[in-house]
């Protein structure tokens, strides 16, 4: 099985992609903090995110931007829900195809 986990240098993220790979699971991790072993991609790249999540067979959306995580504080409210929203629906779109 090949998974990929948004939002996994998160809390949740990071947790289920252990869990995961103590599954045995291929695991591909996406980030807008990059990382070693995390592609460091901003969900609102629809074509970045369908190329990231060809030939997963499942997608674990985490990812969300929040005021409390210190890359996205110099956002606005707007912003973090213009950001939140492109990100589900590339990810859809992503997972659609």
């Amino acid at each position: 099985m090949s998974s990929v986990v948004t939002g996994s240098a998160g809390l949740l993220g990071h947790c289920l992609v252990e869990r995961l790979r103590a599954r045995g699971e291929a695991v591909r991790q996406i980030d807008v903090v990059g990382g070693p072993d995390t592609l460091a991609i901003d969900l609102r790249d629809g074509t970045a995110v369908t190329d990231a999540v060809a030939g997963a067979d499942v997608i674990y959306h985490l990812a969300a931007a929040q005021r409390m995580k210190p890359q996205f504080r110099t956002l606005s409210e707007d912003e973090i829900f213009t950001m939140n929203l492109a990100g589900v629906r590339n990810v859809l779109a992503a997972a659609e195809r």
